[in-house]
């Protein structure tokens, strides 16, 4: 008999009537809903992008997601005859019992995954991006007829009367997130085997030495996956007492930068920041100069020649078909997968993060009056304020009540 398998994904049984393109502008990652038989845009969700991407919000790859979600939106409207898009435009939004409506359509066409979770998360996932979708154009479209002071009182409760429309409907599924986070044992072992391999390599060692310093870089610095690949020689400074290396967000790189990898250019999604390298450092920094003198060139066999490249990121592609080019997510996330199958299983670059301020931060929670080291780790992890430990504290919290629990059971 055949062994039963459990479902680890939520399941959509209906087919989605608009989908998301993608394309560059100003060699920045633009995206588009369109309807799928036509690919005529829908003219809220353009809007909607547009004030977006000129925003000042950091978080701008999710407007991908959120596009994603609000495709459901207009499919449901296209299925129940309503105009959606009118009620966005005019300022008018959802009402209580389209919004339970359309709660209800997403609880019957996406299954949620079969891991004994009773709560199906992505459906409240898909109600938080129409959520904001929707009241950002009752926020910014809705005619407003009072005068004087009333018009603030009056805007303040059409706005937080919205807001609980669609809390209603999604107060099932929030959760208090704790960051996951990798163990001592399991950091060595993923230390020993990239040293293993750079030692062990020959005509490999450019490649696996640009694995290692991916690996020391994220996990001394506690880097996201866009901060890495996008990191440049000018951000990098090795040289006097101090060596750095320095986050510059994508808009602050001036009207003259440019990424061959557009529209899939890895993103800076936190603060800018400058990074200081420790004592401790000095053999990441000599593997970095080894990396950048003798492997960060393009070889072309055929001229004769070695030719440097014509791009300022550090860390570049070692295949055949891409030497030379700037890396690209999806191979950082293969490097990821050969860590996870020689050492520990689900593996991503974002855990190392965790498991960087997982332990910074409850060496900050165990010192008095520690205002000043919360900060350190907040400047470090490029947030803009410590409510976004919230998930590392969490943790912390957990870990120090499991530890004395077990206290108290060895001591009987």
């Amino acid at each position: 008999m055949p062994g039963l398998t459990r479902r680890t994904k939520s399941v959509r049984t209906v087919g989605l009537e608009y989908k998301v393109l993608k394309f560059s502008h100003q060699h920045v990652a633009r995206y588009q809903l369109v309807a799928v038989e036509t690919f005529v845009p829908c003219l809220s969700a353009s809007l909607y992008e547009v004030a977006y991407s000129m925003g000042n919000r950091r978080y701008k790859a999710s407007i991908r997601t959120v596009l994603y979600h609000v495709a459901f939106l207009f499919t449901w409207g296209n299925i129940t005859g309503l105009d959606i898009e009118r009620m966005l435009l005019e300022g008018k939004g959802l009402d209580f019992r389209c919004v339970r409506k359309f709660a209800n359509w997403l609880e019957k066409i996406i299954s949620p995954p079969v891991d004994g979770t009773q709560i199906n998360k992505y459906v409240c996932k898909i109600l938080q991006s129409c959520s904001t979708f929707s009241i950002w154009f009752v926020e910014n479209y809705t005619p407003l007829f009072a005068t004087g002071i009333d018009v603030n009182v009056s805007y303040i409760r059409l706005i937080e009367s919205h807001k609980k429309v669609w809390s209603s409907v999604m107060v099932s599924g929030r959760k208090e997130l704790i960051a996951h986070d990798l163990t001592d044992d399991e950091l060595k072992k993923i230390e020993g085997f990239l040293v293993g391999q750079l030692s062990s390599a020959n005509v490999t060692r450019g490649l696996n030495l640009r694995n290692y310093i991916m690996w020391r870089l994220v996990r001394r610095f506690g880097l996201r996956l866009g901060e890495l690949l996008a990191l440049r020689l000018v951000d990098i400074d090795l040289t006097g007492l101090y060596p750095f290396l320095e986050i510059i967000r994508i808009e602050d790189r001036g009207a003259d930068y440019s990424d061959p990898r557009a529209p899939n250019n890895p993103l800076v999604k936190t603060f800018g920041r400058r990074l200081y390298f420790s004592p401790g450092d000095e053999g990441m920094i000599r593997a970095i100069e080894e990396y950048v003198d003798t492997y960060r060139v393009k070889r072309k066999i055929k001229g004769g020649f070695t030719a440097y490249l014509d791009h300022e990121f550090l860390l570049i592609s070692h295949g055949n078909a891409s030497l030379g080019n700037p890396l690209s997510c999806s191979a950082a996330n293969k490097v990821a997968c050969m860590i996870s199958n020689e050492c520990v299983k689900a593996f991503h670059w974002h855990l190392v993060r965790h498991a960087v301020f997982n332990r910074l931060y409850e060496a900050a929670s165990l010192l008095e009056n520690n205002s000043t080291e919360i900060d350190h780790v907040v400047y470090m992890g490029g947030w803009s304020s410590p409510d976004s430990l919230k998930g590392y504290a969490r943790r912390a919290i957990r870990d120090k009540a499991r530890r004395e629990l077990m206290r108290l059971n060895f001591e009987g």
